[in-house]
């Protein structure tokens, strides 16, 4: 079953605005169409909320939840991955950013600048537990309010946008690699736990695995371009589906 609703929203807002904010009307619905984002259940929340001095404020946000399904968490291992992710959020990169300030970077070029604001995090509701439960959630600033929109995810980029991915991705890894260099117990405490390893679909029947990457050999067969690259697919696709049998 699908939660519609986030428990103790109004404390999670407060801790990280810094303030005791009173939900005044909230609004809940599905984000993404079922099977759109099945690693996690996305919820949009249009929120009215009322800060401590009496002012209001409109809040587009969005609600990142556990999948309903088992057999999901299972396969992204989720009780994992999404611990390293409520950890990235709140100690990760907010401890990048404070490096860069600290060397003068400009913030237009902060590392926060290339994630959604972030307005709340955690894997439980109990404070004193370290395990995932159904009440993890993380909350975001809703892009889509913002004019970003979700492209077709089998269209590939053109090459002005991929050379801005490509740019952003090596400027968040070197800040990763100066603060490992000038810092290393703090990049031992602040990112390494963001990179403890987790299962996948080792963790489930045998013919899920095969068919889940079956489907994206059927995907790759589809587009014309990747016709000269299906051997080397084919491959891949085997070593990531974990069969232990089968050389590459």
């Amino acid at each position: 079953m699908v939660k519609s609703r986030v428990k103790d929203l109004d404390k999670l807002l407060a801790k990280f605005m810094g303030e005791k904010v009173e939900i005044v009307d909230q609004n809940t619905r599905l984000l993404t169409a079922p099977g759109e984002h099945y690693g996690s259940v996305m919820l949009a929340l249009d929120l009215k909320v009322r800060h401590s001095n009496g002012d209001e404020e409109r809040l587009d946000l969005v609600a990142k939840l556990l999948p309903a399904n088992e057999m999901l968490r299972l396969a992204f291992d989720i009780y994992v991955t999404f611990k390293k992710e409520v950890f990235a959020y709140t100690e990760a990169i907010p401890t990048l950013v404070l490096l860069q300030k600290e060397y003068g970077v400009q913030k237009a070029k902060y590392i926060d600048q290339l994630f959604p604001k972030c307005y709340g995090a955690r894997i439980s509701t109990d404070e004193n537990s370290n395990a995932v439960d159904d009440d993890g959630v993380l909350i975001f600033e809703n892009l889509k309010s913002e004019g970003y929109i979700t492209e077709d995810r089998l269209t590939g980029f053109d090459k002005e946008a991929a050379e801005l991915i490509v740019s952003d991705l090596a400027r968040f890894h070197a800040t990763t690699i100066a603060l490992k260099l000038i810092k290393p117990g703090v990049f031992k405490e602040k990112i390494l736990p963001c990179t403890v390893k987790n299962k996948g679909l080792e963790q489930l029947p045998e013919e899920v695995g095969k068919s889940f990457h079956d489907s994206i050999m059927e995907g790759a067969m589809e587009q014309s371009e990747l016709e000269p690259y299906l051997p080397r697919l084919e491959s891949f696709k085997y070593v990531f589906a974990c069969y232990p049998d089968v050389k590459t």
